[in-house]
């Protein structure tokens, strides 16, 4: 399959550089908008047990260069979605298609690879490449992350929406948005069920588990307020 994969990059790599991306690292296609917005195309493989077979899930999203920055001041442990390509805000091409459901493309060591990489490469420029453009337009995701538009990136929301606030001059909307995902967090653990089955139970038969959910970003909330009030 090498050799099937060398084409396909190839083949992907003259599709997309009409529309001014360029071949990076870890096989992705990279375009920047404005300076700061990474537009990426990238792919997920799997070969489902089968011999010589690859097959490629297209996955399309954005990296904010200065959200960036910031998130390696606030947050421990994490690396730069810059450094590994890794969008902040991305969708599988599936779900931006029509039929809306996960989609791969298999290709394999006996059949050429041409007419697939085709299909594959007219569905992201359809479709991933108007997903990428709203997506870098910073008022339209301020408001979708807002209105939990981008659900299917989870607590990731918690961190990146109080960042583009701050980065927007919002500090005030930054700073509640903070607040609103503490509670958030702190309801993910009913106490007043806990504390009713104690009052039956006792304390040492029913223990309250710990919030990891809440203790995990506790960090990042009490930076973050430090961060706001310096500037």
């Amino acid at each position: 399959m090498k050799e099937q994969k060398k084409k396909i990059r190839l083949l992907l790599d003259k599709h997309f550089s009409q529309y001014g991306f360029k071949k990076a690292r870890f096989n992705n296609f990279i375009r920047i908008k404005d300076g700061n917005v990474v537009q990426d195309i990238g792919f997920t493989t799997a070969t489902h047990g089968e011999r010589h077979v690859t097959y490629l899930n297209p996955v399309v999203g954005v990296i904010y260069k200065d959200v960036d920055e910031v998130m390696l001041q606030l947050r421990d442990g994490i690396s730069s979605c810059l450094k590994m390509y890794a969008p902040m805000i991305s969708r599988p091409i599936g779900y931006l298609m029509p039929e809306h459901y996960f989609k791969e493309w298999k290709f394999t060591i006996d059949v050429d690879v041409s007419d697939g990489v085709d299909d594959m490469a007219s569905a992201i420029i359809d479709y991933g490449l108007p997903y990428l453009e709203e997506l870098s337009d910073m008022d339209q995701v301020i408001y979708g992350l807002a209105t939990s538009k981008y659900s299917n990136i989870g607590n990731v929301r918690d961190y990146l929406l109080p960042v583009l606030y701050y980065l927007h001059g919002k500090n005030e909307q930054a700073l509640i948005a903070v607040e609103e995902a503490v509670i958030r967090r702190s309801n993910s653990i009913n106490i007043g069920e806990y504390k009713a089955l104690q009052a039956i139970y006792g304390e040492e038969v029913i223990q309250i588990p710990p919030n990891k959910d809440l203790d995990s970003y506790m960090p990042f909330v009490e930076r973050f307020r430090q961060f706001i009030s310096e500037k």
